[in-house]
């Protein structure tokens, strides 16, 4: 006669304390991947920021001189260490466009907008010699730079809270 032993020493029964066990892992589990959904996000002022930092490079082309040479290596080095700062308060990456399941249509109608605006804006400000459009194409994508962080955010918390 052929026997299983886990058949025969209650394998397929399940205590009352088990279950609770079980429940209370699962809880304990989605707590904790909501505590790290919301340590996905930015704080607040970190898309503002980058957003103005960009604002300042575009200006310094308008504004001409000196000022072109050591603005925009400078925004370089303020958008690294705003990423830092990030990574310290939250432990988390701040470039969100690599591992976004879905999320690079909104992505890449930014980044055409910044090429669309940053070529238009060169070349009147350049070309044409109209003075501050190159100004004016940074503010205007002051709003959608803050827009496609938040975005990208929210994507990220939505992610990383359906996952683990």
């Amino acid at each position: 006669m052929i026997t299983l032993s886990g058949m025969e020493s209650g394998w397929g029964s399940t205590s009352r304390t088990d279950v609770e066990d079980a429940r209370r892992a699962l809880d304990d589990a989605a707590v904790a991947r909501q505590r790290g959904a919301a340590r996905a996000v930015s704080p607040w002022w970190y898309h503002v920021a980058t957003g103005l930092v960009l604002f300042c490079v575009f200006l310094s082309f308008s504004v001409g001189g000196g000022v072109v040479f050591f603005v925009p290596p400078l925004g370089a080095v303020a958008v690294i260490v705003l990423g830092v700062l990030v990574r310290r308060v939250r432990g988390v990456e701040v470039d969100r466009t690599r591992d976004l399941r879905g999320g690079w249509g909104p992505n890449m109608c930014y980044y055409g907008l910044f090429l669309v605006l940053t070529g238009v804006g060169a070349y009147l400000e350049f070309g044409a010699q109209w003075r501050w459009s190159m100004a004016v194409a940074g503010a205007l994508l002051l709003v959608p730079t803050i827009m496609i962080g938040r975005h990208n955010d929210l994507a990220k918390r939505r992610e990383r809270g359906a996952r683990a």
